[in-house]
């Protein structure tokens, strides 16, 4: 496990941070932040939610994203392969996206969502920062 590997690691600590990231994320792809992204997520997640963003400025939608209540997060699995640490956390959250159309059309849409989200970080490094790796749709 990761514990060995890294003693330094706090799951309690870890877990805060997951869920502010996520938090953070989630907003920011909403808001087509992209530089509020970048520092937080690999280069192919970054690519990924680029693309994304980009279609949703195409269209010429804009969506806002409100967390009804904090998410919940759980780790699944904390790992180190080599200097890469990984850390899978399944988040629980109910989310309230307002989608706005270029032509001014407003939908609103209340659901539960249920994701995996893979963050790694290097270790041995100075940098103490996770970024997100992967994403992934998982059962509630």
């Amino acid at each position: 496990g990761l514990k060995e590997r890294d003693p330094s690691f706090d799951h309690v600590r870890f877990l805060e941070g997951a869920r502010q990231a996520y938090e953070t994320i989630v907003r920011a792809y909403a808001r087509g932040d992209r530089e509020a992204l970048r520092p937080l997520l690999t280069e192919r997640v970054m690519k990924s939610f680029d693309a994304g963003i980009t279609q949703r400025e195409q269209r010429g939608d804009t969506e806002a994203v409100e967390l009804v209540s904090p998410a919940r997060a759980d780790i699944e699995l904390a790992d180190a392969q080599g200097n890469l640490a990984s850390a899978r956390v399944r988040f629980l959250a109910e989310v309230r996206n307002t989608l706005t159309t270029a032509s001014g059309e407003t939908t609103t849409d209340e659901r539960r969502t249920a994701e995996v989200w893979t963050f790694e970080r290097q270790l041995g490094t100075t940098d103490p920062n996770w970024v997100l790796a992967k994403v992934e749709a998982a059962t509630a």
